[in-house]
């Protein structure tokens, strides 16, 4: 087991506490099992302080600034601007640095609105914890708990603070989060008298972080917020899942950088060669590299995924992790729990009946004692039965007490109460049909008991798959009395005991379900139920949500499959019934072996571990905090149709970043060849430094507009994949033809102008600039969409950046200004050639580009 670092003084008193029995840690606290008053508590409050970790505030201007220039591209950028600083070229520096200065403030605004959003929303979900206050189990917010304080624990409950373990029952906990190791490890009232090194270990604390698993607990709080073991390993931010896109924009990086530190010294050896002017030909060599580094790039990108947060955040729809909004667009499947994730998750019990079918009120009332008496995890089952029967026998008095309780996990699949009344001792087994069919030796109809022979097993299935199908979600009741307070309660709940009867519940689907399947289908994102229910159940359900084919596997016929058997199964079935948490992630990873990118969908315990195990996790508000606390994505709204929004919107931040890198890259490359050919070809420089600087500068204004882009339907409706080989195909057939223009206005410029002469170089810079911002200003709406860009329109915005740019780029070339940039006067024929040349440019561009893609 992995060894937990913390400091001595929090472990040497951890291990002391650990040592005492639960009646002295009460005397230690000063409390009792009554819990403290709020009087105590407020006290306490004030002298231990709130108990948080790492509170999600806001972060600093400074970090926030900090943070928004912590890139390689913009470390590239900060280096040439130093050196062309200490080498005297301040325009060069002072250009350079108005490009970080700009690239970093749209980042550091995006990402401000994107924190608040995410921080308004964050507020809404705070963890509670179940507290004894003055006898009185009581809801309180997690923060607000205090040393001294009595808390009780069932499966699904988060840990909040550092606990002492008073009482428990077949208590299992995860301590993953702080160990490493995700096999839960059972906790038990003990006091050990020898020293244990590691917190983990020690059996009678539950530790900030970790889940209840399986079972339930009362313990005393010991530790809370800065002092608890948890704060010692800690990491001030959460790490996200590398996915497809980080990892091709990884390379797409490097990439440049690489192509960068080529041709750089490559091109200062050349000029100052050809040329003569070193000086000069280190500038421009310092200008090109600018020129290939797409600084903007981090900007585009968060930008993109800050504005995606902030949509869906007025969605009512919490994004955790900023680039599950990628995964979001880049999903293929989605696979669902069908429980309140599909339904309505207003669950009503429909159906009481005996081994017959026929109602029974008897069955009713076992099902009412197993709900009243559980302890354990609360749910909608069991408020189900409990509302029925309280209106169904309002004078019902209820004279039974607990013995003990077998709490409900998903490997055993039902709940065992124990109690006592006047008449004697009675076990009420609720569960899973099969499950608490197993069980059983014995059947009651009307008041007699005969034993469960073959013919009688077959007629309750019959009676049990008659109910489902009518879309019913069935649970079995099943008895024992008479039994002797000797008796263990976890030998006797597990064999010879009497099948009572059946309950029906009914969970209507969502409506929005319907329409969200119907419109994530028609996107091309295939929806698979990964589910516990009964196979019937889960057919009914599927049907009517729209699901067409309605095979179902069952989670015990998984177990029969090899992987390559059930990765088979995959491609054909989308129903998946009887599962278990663990089969559920077998098939998430199974379907990600296949390349797809997974979504789940899921509100309980027991779908914590697909949720992890998918690319993206989805949940609900209402969810157990463990589920939450595993999802990458939170809805607040029980609207489904927001996760439909939800993946077009990821799709369009994809694909806003997507045509940024795509353009860029065919840019980048078609200007290393036209630099190439000038430095060889030319005795002097096509470009200044400066010139080529306030180009860059210029092209990088016009792209801020970028995230706001409209993204046609035609590309919204498959999922978007990132791909490195379409990215460097288009770069090497749309690199060339930006270059060919650019060779060809060389050569008129040299032979039709007669621009040889190095007291003409302004003239012919002046000239090459300006189709060069021509063609990059204008390529970006050819490029932007599949389809023609008169079709297709751009964003306002867009257009609003490219006139801004170009507007500003005319007049240093056409005004006076021009003498700031050492520009001459272009020629006066020049102008129509220049239109004529980057029209013919566009409309080649857009008839090969549908090639590259």
């Amino acid at each position: 087991m992995g060894g937990i670092t913390m400091a001595k003084t929090i472990k040497m008193t951890l291990n002391q506490i650990n040592q005492l029995t639960p009646k002295a840690s009460l005397e230690h606290f000063e409390t009792d099992k009554k819990g403290l008053s709020r009087q105590q508590r407020i006290a306490r409050l004030q002298t231990y302080g709130e108990n948080t970790i790492q509170k999600r505030q806001q972060r600093s201007l400074l970090r926030a600034s900090w943070q928004s220039v912590q890139d390689p591209f913009i470390g590239v950028l900060a280096v040439l601007m130093i050196i062309s600083w200490l080498s005297r070229d301040i325009d060069g520096a002072i250009v350079m640095l108005i490009m970080i200065v700009v690239s970093s403030s749209i980042r550091f605004v995006q990402e401000r609105k994107s924190e608040q959003a995410s921080i308004a929303l964050q507020a809404m979900l705070a963890k509670t914890s179940r507290v004894v206050i003055e006898g009185q189990p009581t809801e309180v917010a997690a923060q607000s708990l205090v040393p001294g304080d009595i808390v009780q624990l069932q499966t699904g409950d988060l840990v909040n603070a550092d606990l002492k373990i008073l009482a428990s029952h077949d208590l299992q906990i995860n301590q993953s989060s702080l160990t490493g190791e995700s096999k839960p490890v059972s906790k038990r009232i003990t006091a050990q008298a020898t020293d244990v090194t590691n917190a983990a270990d020690m059996a009678s604390l539950l530790l900030m972080g970790s889940t209840v698993v399986n079972g339930q607990a009362t313990a005393l709080v010991i530790a809370t917020g800065q002092a608890t073991c948890f704060s010692a390993i800690v990491t001030t931010e959460p790490k996200s899942r590398p996915n497809q896109f980080d990892a091709g924009l990884k390379h797409i990086s490097w990439l440049l950088i690489r192509m960068m530190l080529v041709l750089v010294p490559f091109v200062f050896v050349i000029n100052g060669v050809t040329k003569g002017d070193w000086q000069q030909s280190f500038f421009f060599a310092i200008a090109v590299a600018v020129g290939l580094t797409p600084e903007m790039l981090p900007m585009i990108v968060n930008s993109n995924l800050a504005k995606g947060s902030v949509v869906l955040s007025q969605q009512q729809v919490i994004v955790k992790q900023l680039k599950a909004i990628q995964n979001l667009g880049a999903m293929s499947v989605l696979c669902t729990d069908k429980t309140g994730t599909l339904t309505e998750d207003h669950i009503k019990l429909m159906y009481y009946a005996d081994i017959l079918g026929e109602r029974d009120v008897q069955v009713l009332r076992l099902a009412y004692l197993n709900a009243k008496c559980q302890s354990g995890w609360q749910n909608l089952l069991d408020e189900a039965i409990i509302h029925y029967y309280e209106q169904d026998q309002p004078n019902d008095d209820f004279p039974y007490q607990k013995l003990g309780e077998i709490p409900f996990n998903f490997e055993r699949r039902r709940l065992t109460v124990w109690l006592k009344n006047h008449a004697g001792n009675q076990l009420v087994t609720k569960g899973a049909f099969e499950e608490v069919l197993a069980t059983c030796s014995q059947v009651r109809l009307a008041d007699q008991i005969e034993p469960l022979t073959e013919v009688q097993k077959q007629n309750l299935v019959a009676v049990h798959d008659r109910l489902a199908q009518q879309g019913m979600r069935m649970l079995a009741v099943a008895y024992q009395d008479d039994l002797a307070e000797t008796a263990s309660i976890d030998r006797v709940g597990n064999q010879g005991l009497i099948f009572a009867g059946f309950l029906g519940f009914l969970d209507p689907p969502k409506q929005s379900a319907i329409s969200a399947i119907q419109q994530l289908q028609a996107h091309q994102v295939a929806v698979k139920i990964l589910t516990g229910d009964s196979a019937l159940t889960t057919q009914q359900v599927a049907q009517k949500v729209g699901i067409q084919n309605l095979a179902v596997t069952t989670g015990e016929m998984l177990e029969t499959l090899t992987d390559a058997q059930v990765s088979e199964l995959l491609t054909e079935q989308a129903l998946f019934a009887k599962l278990a948490p663990l089969q559920k992630a077998r098939l998430i990873r199974l379907l990600q072996a296949q390349g797809e990118v997974v979504g789940f969908m899921g509100d309980g315990i027991n779908d914590t571990t697909a949720l992890k195990q998918a690319d993206v996790g989805i949940s609900v508000d209402n969810a157990a905090d463990l589920t939450k606390d595993a999802s990458d994505v939170i809805l607040l709204e029980k609207d489904l149709n927001v996760l439909e929004h939800g993946v077009l919107e990821g799709r369009r931040v994809f694909i806003n970043m997507y045509k940024y890198i795509r353009i860029t890259l065919a840019s980048n490359l078609g200007n290393v060849l036209s630099v190439l050919v000038a430095s060889i070809c030319l005795p002097f420089l096509p470009m200044l430094s400066l010139q080529i600087l306030v180009q860059n500068l210029l092209y990088d204004v016009a792209q801020l507009w970028l995230p706001w882009d409209r993204v046609a339907e035609d590309q919204l409706r498959q999922p978007t994949q990132w791909a490195t080989k379409g990215l460097l195909k288009s770069a090497f057939i749309l690199g060339p033809l930006s270059s060919m223009v650019d060779i060809l206005t060389f050569a008129i410029l040299w032979f039709g102008f007669g621009l040889q002469t190095s007291a003409q170089q302004g003239a012919f810079q002046a000239s090459w600039f300006v189709v060069g911002l021509l063609t990059q200003m204008l390529v970006v709406y050819v490029l932007r969409t599949p389809a023609s860009p008169f079709k297709d329109r751009a964003n306002w915005r867009v257009y609003l950046g490219s006139l801004i740019s170009l507007l500003i780029g005319g007049i240093l070339v056409l005004t006076p200004l021009r003498q700031a940039v050492d520009f001459q006067a272009i020629p006066t024929q020049f102008g129509w050639i220049a239109v004529a040349l980057v029209t013919a440019y566009l409309l080649v561009t857009n008839t090969v580009k549908n090639l590259t893609r």
